[in-house]
């Protein structure tokens, strides 16, 4: 009784604290600026991320209202989770999936379009993909960015016209799609009800809504990738079968490297849990052989290409540039566009040349400066993981250029707080799977190890808040693990 006692208090003085940092955030952010002008080691902060940091800061209050409500949050999630599990699959499939869409096509019918940065580049790669028959720039052939989203984008304008309209109802048939993988991911490795808390999640989660009125690549990405976790979960049994769904897996992984990069190294992370289901055997090394085989056979090709057509034996060409941004005098804890005149020593088409003096450069910077370089990581994994608001970034940085907090900025808090939250209950999830005497089990060490790598790599490089989209359906399934949990126990726990 008396351990419970300490933890009802620290738990209402953990919440109490961030309410009051949520109320600084409001009245005294002023002294937040002072306070952290030296959030980056070069002292550039812009003014967009100030006023993202304020609204990150005003969401704490929604953790903050959930640990000090904590007793009536539990009744509430046994509620849910009771009705949860009197749905037949069926049927919950069908409100889940029917709710996922409605969602989407409410926030593409109530939003802006803005095409932006990235997401009017792909725009363009698709129309001039249309034009000349190849992945070009407009006037030469390109390989900066991955080509599988201007790929699909183009098919679609060839089908249903130039109108990037097109890749938005895309977006919301990907979004549907993410919902329906979360369950089946998570039904595979921990059974139905974490996965249907997992999909309620990715179904609902403001952010996951709202980003269907971005054309950017991280719905293909997503789909793909949660498509290759399910072929590439380390099976029990013995035989062909499962080989060829590890090729299949790394072909998979391969189309998702076409998307977006960044997943070229994820094989290495497969090496644990192939190793925890089949121990050190030529089993296990044949399995992971075969996904990077697929890998390979899907991405070499291109490679082959743009060593042919751009002069660099690599999937994209921003790899290097990408490094050099978030490690340069001018990066910050999100995106800072270094200097042109430093970065392009040529000029912006020379793509090989300019990807080189990326790498060239963002290694150099981090050998000179070692501390900076992990003071910065640290601060861009936090932005990474906590910063939830891209999907209105264009309106937040406007907002910001007008010294306003407009509806838009109100909009992002709703969405952050609802994040906050979120991260949370991912955090226990975590924490409750290590607790568990079975946490060594190949798949769920595949989904935290996937955390980890996401984590890595923008530590490395820079850590936008829109790149964690890909792995929020495997924190929905931590999140969905320490609801069923919560669930479980509330129903021991007598009512106050």
């Amino acid at each position: 009784m008396p351990g419970v006692t300490l933890s009802l208090a620290l738990r209402v003085i953990a919440g109490i604290a961030l309410i009051l940092i949520a109320v600084s955030g409001v009245v005294g952010f002023g002294l937040w600026q002072h306070a952290l002008a030296g959030l980056s080691p070069d002292g550039v902060i812009m003014d967009y991320s100030w006023l993202i940091l304020r609204i990150m800061l005003m969401a704490l209050a929604a953790p903050g209202l959930v640990l000090v409500a904590a007793q009536p949050v539990r009744r509430v999630v046994t509620k849910w989770h009771h009705s949860l599990r009197r749905l037949p699959t069926a049927a919950f499939l069908t409100y889940t999936l029917g709710t996922a869409a409605l969602l989407r096509v409410a926030a593409v019918l109530i939003l802006p379009l803005r095409l932006i940065s990235d997401f009017a580049t792909y725009d363009e790669l698709a129309r001039f993909w249309i034009a000349h028959g190849e992945y070009t720039d407009g006037t030469q052939a390109t390989a900066y960015f991955p080509p599988g989203w201007p790929f699909l984008l183009s098919r679609l304008y060839l089908v249903f016209g130039q109108n990037p309209y097109a890749g938005i109802v895309a977006n919301v048939v990907l979004g549907v799609a993410t919902v329906y993988l979360t369950w089946r991911l998570v039904r595979h490795i921990w059974g139905e009800f974490p996965a249907r808390w997992a999909a309620v999640i990715v179904a609902i989660l403001p952010s996951e809504v709202m980003f269907a009125n971005i054309l950017g690549s991280e719905g293909l990405f997503t789909v793909l990738f949660l498509l290759a976790l399910l072929f590439l979960l380390p099976r029990p049994t013995s035989g062909l079968k499962p080989v060829a769904l590890a090729l299949g897996g790394g072909v998979v992984l391969g189309l998702a490297t076409l998307t977006r990069t960044l997943s070229f190294l994820f094989p290495v992370i497969l090496i644990v849990p192939y190793l925890i289901r089949h121990g050190a055997s030529l089993r296990a090394l044949v399995r992971w052989a075969a996904c990077v085989g697929g890998l390979l056979l899907v991405t070499v090709p291109w490679m082959m290409r743009n060593e042919a057509r751009v002069g660099r034996a690599t999937v994209c060409t921003n790899v290097g540039v990408n490094l050099y941004i978030g490690n340069n005098p001018f990066s910050g804890v999100g995106y800072n566009e270094p200097d042109h005149r430093v970065l392009f020593l040529k000029s912006a088409r020379d793509e090989a040349h300019d990807d080189s003096a990326g790498w060239a450069r963002g290694i150099a910077y981090i050998r000179a400066r070692p501390f900076a370089f992990l003071v910065r990581g640290t601060l861009k994994t936090a932005f990474f993981l906590t910063c939830d608001t891209d999907a209105l970034l264009f309106e937040i940085g406007t907002a910001a250029a007008a010294g306003a907090f407009d509806r838009y900025c109100r909009l992002s808090l709703l969405m952050e707080a609802c994040w906050m939250v979120f991260l949370i209950a991912g955090a226990l999830g975590v924490v409750h799977f290590l607790r568990l005497p079975t946490w060594r089990e190949a798949g769920g060490v595949l989904l935290l190890g996937t955390i980890f790598y996401w984590i890595a790599i923008h530590f490395v490089f820079f850590g936008a808040g829109r790149y964690h989209m890909p792995i929020v359906p495997i924190m929905a399934a931590f999140a969905g693990l320490a609801l069923v949990r919560t669930a479980d126990r509330a129903e021991h726990i007598p009512a106050a």
